[in-house]
């Protein structure tokens, strides 16, 4: 399709993935599952003088890959109660190779940057119900990360490479929780429990509370509420980044790191409009706590702006911020060879680091929208073959992220992109509007069913500007948009 002139792009994606799962049924234990998903990415992006299409400045490789694969298990013990297991192993990478033509305009490598982090996870829960009002569930989580990364430049001043991270290291994750379903009446019920977690970085052990409650009140309708404390633990490379700090030199400032946290409120209202129909109003306040914060009370960094894979700065637990919304969506389950869906979204996320500043995030762009139509049409079928023409359209429209303002002068300066941090998240791009294009040709046999599809994203070529850069081969200030209009086709086979 590049060849043809169809797809706009410095690079071309290339991707593949596969997934399985197979179901093992057995007399005594239960039943063991066995499962998989892995998948790889990669793409070239260059850029060229706009004065001579044909001067390189730059080339750039990236790559990425993931994969999972583990075993769970089922096992029912009595009608009333079942143990749930589970072992898995998971793994993601990503990295970048960067050339840069040098006097002589042959390429020479100026970055080189590796990713590499990995987890082993075992669980397991036991699930009792004592009576139609009572049911009690409780079960550990222990998870094993662990990673490893570098990052080197190459600077032009001393001709040679600089590798400013150089790091591997693990950290162990335990989680425990018990809860207990409460069922007073057959129209109303109560779920109360208690998370507990900690990471073996630290002395911090992060105890939840959690309780819910849902009212039946009609037998269409329902009302809903909910609280919960919730931790989140950083990515590993956040707690090991080499960082200079002050007269110090390199060193692992973020080691201690505490555990993320939030309080959650929630309250909804649940209506099935008909048995194909679904409405659900929901509305939500956190208020979070315990951020990772830059450790200089003229900073405006916090760690929950972080789009990067590791952090470059010393990092303390004092940081804060609110998220506030609603959500609406409107469900028509897939029925009479149709389906919708339509949500939206309306929020306000704000955070406040050490400089004590309200701000908004980087993420609060405000609303998000989404309409999702599908339509199948049936050909002449046989008994054994069904011949399926669908059609499928999803509409977006986003609010712009927001971003921080570039310093110019000292951009040039440095030769890298300097923000005007005191003004942190104070400009917005432009607004996306997203609209794509699926269809399908399905064959369903009795034990294989095949699939062609054209999938065009972005089918209006919609060019919002997302955010903005200071681009060091031109000295200018430039914007990174949005993707243009790309066709896939695909070819998919389940047996």
């Amino acid at each position: 399709m590049n060849s043809l002139g169809l797809v706009d792009f410095d690079g071309i994606p290339k991707y593949q993935d596969l997934s399985y799962k197979i179901f093992l049924p057995t007399k005594s234990l239960g039943t063991f599952s066995f499962f998989g998903l892995g998948g790889k990415s990669k793409i070239m992006e260059e850029e060229f003088a706009e004065e001579n299409e044909d001067l390189l400045l730059q080339r750039g490789y990236y790559n990425a890959n993931m994969g999972v694969t583990g075993i769970t298990q089922y096992w029912p013990l009595s009608d009333k109660t079942y143990i749930q297991n589970s072992l898995t192993y998971s793994t993601n990478g990503s990295g970048y190779d960067g050339f840069k033509p040098d006097d002589t305009n042959v390429l020479r490598q100026v970055d080189d940057f590796s990713m590499d982090k990995r987890s082993i996870k075992a669980a397991s829960s036991i699930v009792h119900k004592f009576n139609a009002r009572h049911t009690v569930q409780g079960g550990f989580i222990f998870t094993q990360h662990s990673f490893d990364f570098y990052d080197d430049s190459y600077e032009t001043e001393s001709d040679s490479y600089v590798r400013s991270q150089d790091s591997d290291g693990k950290a162990d994750q335990y989680q425990a929780y018990l809860s207990w379903k409460f069922r007073p009446l057959n129209d109303l019920s109560f779920v109360s429990g208690l998370h507990v977690q900690k990471v073996s970085l630290n002395d911090e052990i992060s105890v939840e509370p959690r309780v819910s409650a849902r009212w039946q009140f009609h037998p269409r309708q329902a009302l809903t509420a909910g609280f919960g404390i919730h931790g989140k633990m950083e990515s590993l490379p956040n707690y090991f980044a080499i960082i200079d700090v002050g007269n110090e030199g390199p060193t692992m400032p973020n080691t201690n790191l505490k555990i993320s946290k939030a309080r959650h409120f929630v309250a909804g209202y649940e209506n099935k409009l008909s048995d194909n129909l679904f409405l659900k109003v929901e509305g939500y306040y956190q208020q979070l706590y315990d951020l990772p914060v830059e450790n200089d009370p003229s900073s405006s960094y916090s760690l929950v702006n972080q789009v990067e894979g590791f952090t470059d700065r010393a990092l303390v637990n004092e940081g804060t911020g609110r998220n506030i919304g609603m959500e609406v969506t409107l469900e028509r389950y897939f029925a009479n060879d149709y389906y919708f869906l339509v949500s939206t979204s309306i929020f306000d996320s704000n955070y406040k680091a050490l400089d004590g500043v309200e701000r908004d995030t980087r993420f609060n762009s405000n609303f998000i929208g989404n309409v999702l139509v599908g339509k199948e049409f049936h050909l002449n079928s046989k008994k054994d073959k069904n011949k399926v023409i669908g059609i499928n359209v999803k509409i977006s429209s986003l609010g712009a992220r927001r971003y921080t303002p570039i310093n110019v002068e000292q951009s040039i300066l440095e030769n890298e992109t300097v923000y005007f941090e005191d003004q942190a998240f104070s400009q917005k791009g432009d607004n996306v509007f997203v609209a794509n294009l699926a269809v399908s040709y399905r064959i369903d046999n009795r034990k294989i069913s095949q699939e062609l599809k054209l999938d065009v994203q972005n089918v209006t070529n919609n060019d919002a500007k997302l955010n903005y850069y200071y681009n060091d081969n031109t000295g200018e200030v430039e914007s990174s948009n949005q993707l243009p209009l790309l066709p896939v086709v695909s070819y998919t086979l389940h047996f």
